[in-house]
């Protein structure tokens, strides 16, 4: 009896539509313990890079650089046709793609109690979404603005009260209770 380990298996179709895989900001890489097929059902395949392509095996390569190809290889090289043509020099360019800059985003940060109030100079920590720690200290309103963000997720943790007596927290000195009730009182 085969185990979950052995039917695991990743599909990506589109039933209509393209696909597209970009790698923005760095490289991309396909490998496979066994054969790779890569098959256009409809169409043709383009394989373009703006400095080189590099095809290797057994120690035989075909290298195409700077407008030269190079066919290279410890055995023999086999090449038939009906007909051969070599004629004089001729080129074709193709356009490399070219990628948007990742978007910044800006962030307000807000700390606010439940009674409406807010804790004003007090300091926070964000963490964006590529796990980078922007710090801050709230204005009086209890406001901040982070800006150059990379957009995504990002979490606000506060760092605490810069001042820790009752008055921060309720604009009275009363007790928080006869605090509550005068807050209710002003609502109404």
């Amino acid at each position: 009896m085969a185990g979950v380990k052995d039917k695991v298996a990743l599909k990506l179709i589109a039933a209509k539509g393209k696909v597209q895989i970009q790698a923005q900001s760095d490289m991309m890489e396909l490998t496979a313990d066994q054969d790779v097929t890569i098959t256009s059902a409809k169409g043709k395949i383009q394989v373009s890079a703006s400095k080189e392509i590099l095809l290797t095996s057994g120690g035989g390569y075909i290298r195409i650089a700077g407008g030269n190809i190079e066919v290279h290889c410890p055995g023999t090289v086999s090449i038939k046709g009906a007909s051969h043509q070599l004629s004089g020099p001729t080129s074709l360019s193709t356009p490399t793609p070219t990628f948007a800059k990742p978007g910044t985003g800006n962030l307000q940060v807000v700390h606010e109690f439940a009674n409406g109030f807010s804790m004003n100079q007090g300091k926070f920590v964000v963490t964006d979404a590529l796990g980078v720690k922007h710090r801050g200290v709230l204005d009086e309103a209890g406001k901040a603005m982070v800006h150059g963000l990379p957009v995504g997720p990002a979490q606000v943790d506060f760092l605490g009260r810069p001042h820790k007596d009752k008055a921060d927290i309720f604009p009275f000195v009363e007790q928080p209770e006869e605090a509550v009730k005068q807050l209710a009182s002003g609502m109404r």
